[in-house]
């Protein structure tokens, strides 16, 4: 079985008769520490009498391999550890045993891990300099709401790999672009929902159904937070109005059981605001 080609790097795997799957070179440095391993099953297995003594040697050795090659992968060296497991799947004398489908598995792991990882690097280094062309020929707010949905998808498939973090800075500022590329879209809508409810309801004094609207207004339209706070503070505002209108009533009302009827009609058009505690809490008093 071949060895390390030196101390900075390893030899190719042979790939046979067109195993194009394979990574052309292996890099890391835990050839020596195979090595080792191997010689040690070599002589062990060359001095047994039994077949059994050398299925056991062969199981430790491999088993082994194994621990070394996931001790190399957490250091970071996912090659290195593919390089080991890939040189005991090819050594005959470890055929035969029963940890050679636990180093298979592995093996495949590894080679889908280092495929991964170029291949989110690759895409996500695409995706990072359409952005920045996009921020050079002044097109990038244009593209915000794609730029956002291209970015959740490469989040989703590669979020586990080390090139998902150049997402973050981006994902920054794309969030700020949507919501800026957005606003033109919900500011109309707002400015007519707006006028609507001061003319259908807040005139009129039905706080009730001026709070309700601008509630469905609020759960069906964007999630922009300044359209949040926008919505937040009319409904502040219908809170403040609806208590000033239920204490002039109150006043208005006096006292009695007239009085106490009134305000019980008159609740409706408070319900859900400011307003209606402060008649609730009247008619507490009433009793």
């Amino acid at each position: 079985m071949p060895g390390p080609a030196n101390r900075a790097g390893r030899r190719p795997i042979p790939t046979g008769g067109g195993g194009s799957e394979k990574l052309p070179l292996y890099l890391g440095l835990g050839a020596a520490g195979l090595a080792v391993i191997l010689i040690g099953f070599m002589m062990s297995s060359g001095s047994g009498s039994s077949s059994a003594s050398k299925g056991r040697s062969a199981d430790q050795t491999l088993a082994e391999i194994i621990e070394e090659a996931n001790k190399t992968r957490r250091a970071g060296d996912t090659a290195g550890a593919l390089w080991m497991l890939d040189q005991a799947i090819q050594n005959p004398a470890l055929k035969g045993s029963k940890h050679m489908s636990v180093c298979k598995a592995q093996a495949e792991n590894f080679r889908t891990d280092i495929r991964m990882t170029r291949e989110a690097d690759e895409r996500i280094k695409d995706f990072k300099n359409r952005v920045e062309a996009s921020k050079a020929n002044q097109t990038a707010m244009k593209k915000a709401n794609e730029f956002w949905a291209e970015s959740e998808d490469l989040l989703t498939r590669y979020g586990a790999y080390p090139a998902a973090r150049e997402l973050r800075p981006i994902r920054d500022d794309l969030r700020r672009w949507v919501a800026t590329e957005n606003q033109g879209d919900w500011q109309k809508d707002y400015n007519r929902t707006k006028s609507r409810i001061q003319s259908q309801h807040l005139d009129k004094g039905d706080f009730t159904r001026a709070a309700r609207e601008w509630r469905h207004f609020m759960g069906s339209a964007s999630r922009d937070p300044l359209l949040t706070s926008r919505v937040d503070q009319e409904l502040r505002t219908i809170d403040q109005l609806s208590a000033e209108a239920a204490r002039k009533l109150i006043e208005v009302a006096g006292s009695g059981d007239m009085a106490r009827r009134r305000l019980e009609e008159e609740i409706v058009r408070f319900e859900g605001t400011e307003g209606q505690k402060v008649i609730t809490k009247k008619l507490a008093e009433m009793k």
